[in-house]
């Protein structure tokens, strides 16, 4: 039997009639094993926090602008 007749255990069949590539030991391996059951040598997308409102930048800047300039320093803008 060829792997077309029986798919992988992921139920799909590659284009290619079955010759996947596990990126077991070539140069290009691509890491291996997925996760979150993204293919294998794809990785998730990093988590990053989310970013403040620009008003809380604005309301940080004008604080540090006005301590500047409370210590006798002037601050070119």
């Amino acid at each position: 039997m060829t792997s077309v007749e029986n798919p992988p255990p992921g139920g799909r069949a590659s284009a290619d009639g079955g010759a996947v590539d596990s990126g077991g030991g070539g140069a290009g391996g691509g890491g291996g094993g997925g996760v979150a059951g993204l293919p294998p040598g794809v990785r998730p997308r990093p988590q990053l926090p989310p970013k403040p409102p620009i008003d809380t930048i604005r309301y940080s800047m004008n604080n540090i602008k006005a301590d500047i300039k409370r210590i006798g320093l002037d601050l070119q803008s």
